[in-house]
């Protein structure tokens, strides 16, 4: 999945998570389809990168509003909507 194209010998998504975390937004949801366990297995539940993560996966492709519509249960204010 794009997430995990490796750029400087990490996924891209990881430079993501740790740009969230040095602002301290470290609660991230993560919306997946396309191999949702590469993402899963390497990131786990984000412990090891500071941060917890909670992922909402997409049966079927929802298109970016779609997606922040899966993970309406953790959205309670605001938030950043940050595409990979």
């Amino acid at each position: 999945p794009k997430p995990m194209v490796p750029m400087l010998h990490k996924p891209v998504m990881e430079y993501g998570i740790e740009l969230l975390k040095k602002f301290g937004i470290t609660d991230i949801a993560v919306t997946v389809h396309y191999l949702p366990d590469a993402i899963k297995n390497y990131f786990g539940d984000g412990r090891d990168f500071g941060v917890n993560l909670h992922y909402f996966v997409e049966d079927s492709p929802l298109g970016t509003a779609g997606s922040i519509k899966n993970a309406e249960e953790f959205l309670d204010e605001r938030l950043f909507v940050i595409s990979g």
